[in-house]
């Protein structure tokens, strides 16, 4: 039999009261832990994956996976980006709440302003995204 330590209680506002407290899946378990975020924006991401499961099942998996990749991307961003960086997210899942809500199809067409504001990166992933047959760009 293994010898049992015992465990410490979670103070709150701890780290681990924090991450007991999400009961994320374990997939994002562990980009959770990586990440130096305040908890708002534990909170979001976590918002955010919760409110892709109104979404098809195509949908959800490229919404999940964006969503992970973002905030893995921007986990050591400055504190001025991620202001803006957890505003745009919010906007977006406040807009997927209220078209989920009002029974609308979830999304927004892209503008030409949109799509030229976005990177070449960006824009190879939105044609990957809307034809996969389509060859990916070399970086």
């Amino acid at each position: 039999a293994r010898a049992r330590t015992a465990r410490r209680p979670l103070r709150r506002g701890s780290h681990r009261h924090l991450h007991s407290q999400l009961r994320a899946p374990a997939a994002c378990a562990k980009l959770l832990r990586r990440m130096p975020h305040s908890s708002t924006a534990i909170k979001l991401f976590r918002d955010i994956l919760k409110a892709h499961r109104a979404l098809p099942p195509a949908h959800r998996k490229l919404g999940d996976s964006m969503v992970k990749q973002e905030f893995r991307q921007h986990q050591n961003a400055t504190p001025n980006f991620l202001f803006q960086f957890e505003r745009q997210w919010r906007d977006y899942l406040q807009q997927l709440r209220v078209q989920t809500l009002r029974g609308e199809p979830v999304g927004r067409a892209l503008s030409d302003e949109d799509i030229m504001a976005l990177s070449d990166e960006q824009r190879n992933a939105l044609a990957q995204a809307l034809d996969p047959s389509a060859p990916a760009a070399d970086s």
